[in-house]
């Protein structure tokens, strides 16, 4: 892709995701309601959403770095180390997680709205900002595949890395219920402990099956194109 076009791209999706994020900050306000039902502690840092609504920012943010300062080379050999903290960066954490907050989402608000997003959040979230934060993450992450090329790592260090992050979001949603009695998201609230274990690991499971998914969608899109170069620039060797 234009190297042009790809920092245009990523800046479009960094200054959404950052109005997004500025205006959850400073401009919606809880009713007494719901404050009455919910908790201070860990502020707005207990809600995967927010996690990565700031991961996708700052992913976007450091691409458009990126663009500026090295090539849009679509081939393994000679990365930058600003490429590789991306595409380690991107694979491992930011299309899996990012994956996993919208379609988690959706489906849960499909089946009970009130286990995700509860009717009184609609009194003060606007709706395009429900979308920003769970919505178009998907497509912006899917573009990125498209017109970005992703160096992954092994699949063994790939799958430990995004099972990983998720495995340190649930010991931040536990101690949150260990120290408060309170449960970030009210499907944990409704379980017992047999299930929240259950569907915790349901929950890293599927973040490693999303990375799986950006892995063979990434060998699809520019795995023969990297073959093709790198074959080029080893004959190019040998006949010199």
């Amino acid at each position: 892709m234009n190297r042009r076009l790809q920092l245009l791209f990523h800046f479009t999706a960094a200054s959404v995701l950052g109005y997004g994020l500025y205006y959850d900050i400073c401009n919606v306000k809880p009713p007494q309601e719901y404050l009455d039902k919910s908790i201070n502690f860990g502020w707005k840092w207990k809600y995967l959403t927010f996690i990565d609504a700031n991961i996708q920012l700052l992913y976007f943010a450091f691409c458009c770095i990126v663009d500026i300062l090295t090539s849009n080379e679509s081939t393994t050999a000679n990365r930058t180390t600003l490429q590789s903290i991306r595409d380690t960066f991107f694979s491992t954490v930011v299309f899996p997680i990012g994956l996993f907050v919208c379609v988690t989402f959706w489906g849960l608000f499909a089946i009970d709205r009130d286990l995700v997003y509860p009717t009184i959040l609609d009194t003060f979230i606007p709706v395009w900002l429900n979308h920003v934060m769970h919505t178009v993450i998907l497509p912006f992450d899917l573009i990125e595949q498209a017109v970005c090329f992703h160096r992954y790592l092994s699949t063994p260090k790939g799958l430990l890395l995004s099972g990983g992050a998720m495995v340190l979001y649930a010991l931040w949603v536990f101690y949150i219920a260990y120290r408060t009695s309170f449960w970030v998201y009210p499907v944990l609230a409704v379980l017992n402990w047999t299930f929240r274990i259950l569907f915790i690991l349901g929950c890293m499971a599927l973040a490693m099956v999303f990375y799986l998914f950006g892995q063979t969608l990434n060998s699809m899109l520019w795995g023969k194109q990297e073959i093709k170069k790198s074959s080029k620039k080893r004959k190019s060797k040998k006949t010199a």
